[in-house]
């Protein structure tokens, strides 16, 4: 347990409390190391094995696993990882024995320790379960993926479907395809159930955030809530029981975060490294952190 000085913007004023928090580090870094090789002497085409180092950092553990292919996703445990270029495979870290082949390129897995399953976007727009005792995988849905160019979360639904506390619910954001093109003031979310694998309910994200938005983003969900970004206003969202934290209003980019089940909204001051004349936007981190209550 460590104390840390959080400073709490409220309204018009402003105060500094110190306060005990469990500080957690992220759990894992993966380092992989690539090595390419060719199949039957074919040199026209160049295959990669690589082998991935995991380290514990809450008590330096390092574990190994060797897959294929350069690109690497993890789940929301970090147990799980999705591996390969144009063939896919998910492995277990733990047990080196549950591996098994995919379909359509992951873009996001969900694992839900009740239930055992493994959900899975895919580039394709199909929404999958997997079973990791068969290795049996089903679509369940065919959407359009919310993809923005949000700040948190890059591209994709990354940090973006997540479950609800009891698990019993998938939450999936998708475009409203009503409207051609479409369009970032427009997503939908899909409540999904993970015993019956129908779709519950559907809600307008326009509705949780701040009324008469241009963008409207969702990010960093985990255990039933999310941040929602409508354009420079933030509010912490429980869709498990449809409450909303107020709105905060930032005139600056920044990355998102929450923490403390929601109590605490965490923005990472952002700023553009690059020159007024470039075309192109970098962002880097300015150093500051915004902490509000």
């Amino acid at each position: 347990m460590k104390f840390i000085a959080i400073i709490l913007f409220n309204l018009s004023f402003m105060i500094i409390l110190f306060i005990p928090i469990q500080v957690r580090a992220q759990p894992y870094v993966y380092r992989g190391h690539l090595n390419k090789y060719y199949e039957n002497d074919d040199t026209s085409r160049i295959y990669y094995k690589i082998n991935y180092t995991r380290l514990d950092l809450s008590n330096g553990q390092k574990d190994s696993l060797s897959t294929y292919g350069p690109n690497l996703l993890c789940d929301n445990t970090q147990n799980w990882i999705i591996s390969g270029r144009q063939s896919w495979r998910i492995c277990n870290f733990y047990d080196k024995n549950q591996c098994f082949d995919l379909g359509p390129q992951p873009i996001i897995a969900v694992y839900s320790e009740q239930k055992n399953k493994i959900f899975i976007a895919t580039e394709m727009g199909t929404f999958d379960v997997l079973d990791p005792i068969t290795g049996t995988e089903e679509t369940l849905l065919n959407v359009d993926y919310y993809y923005s160019n949000s700040l948190s979360g890059g591209e994709g639904p990354s940090g973006k479907i997540f479950l609800s506390a009891d698990e019993k619910t998938v939450y999936i954001p998708f475009y409203d395809t009503v409207f051609s093109p479409v369009r970032d003031d427009r997503i939908k979310l899909a409540e999904l159930s993970t015993s019956t694998y129908m779709v519950t309910r559907t809600r307008n994200l326009q509705d949780l955030g701040y009324p008469g938005a241009t963008f409207y983003g969702l990010c960093n969900g985990r255990k039933g809530k999310a941040i929602i970004m409508s354009d420079l206003y933030f509010n912490i969202y429980d869709f498990d029981y449809t409450m909303s934290s107020p709105f905060i209003y930032f005139a600056k980019d920044a990355d998102p975060y929450f923490t403390n089940d929601g109590k605490y909204l965490i923005l990472n001051e952002l700023y553009d490294s690059l020159s007024s004349e470039s075309k192109f936007v970098q962002l880097n981190n300015s150093g500051k952190f915004l902490i509000y209550n």
